[in-house]
């Protein structure tokens, strides 16, 4: 973390808008100004089944990896080896590297039906 906190609006790969609470640096360093502050009528986080999608960028010596949430989908498939982001701690002077991003993964929440299936007992 490089510096304040604040709310971002993130869009799931589904189109669903949720406020994602991030680096304020690194995250506007990613995106620009896709995303900042998230809507007035925006109250709700991601569902816990829900992982935004992320980059993790490094310094050059690779001491340092920090991950960055990507707010949309459109900027998450423009990323490309050798994108770069200003690097806060060494005061903007520096750079960090792409070096691996990952896509949303959304787990399906177990429905509630039966299937059915007769298992013998009764039941």
């Amino acid at each position: 973390m490089a510096g304040s906190n604040k709310w971002f609006s993130y869009t799931s790969d589904d189109g669903d808008d949720w406020a994602l609470y991030a680096d304020e640096s690194n995250t506007e360093g990613a995106n620009g100004s896709t995303g900042s502050g998230a809507p007035p009528n925006q109250n709700y986080k991601p569902p816990a089944n829900l992982k935004p999608r992320y980059a993790v960028y490094s310094n050059a010596a690779g001491t340092r990896n920090i991950k960055v949430y990507i707010l949309t989908e459109t900027i998450y498939d423009s990323l490309a080896a050798g994108d770069t982001i200003p690097d806060q701690i060494a005061g903007g002077s520096a750079t960090l590297g792409l070096i691996r991003k990952r896509p949303e993964i959304i787990s399906p929440i177990p429905t509630a039906f039966d299937t059915g299936l007769d298992d013998g007992d009764p039941n």
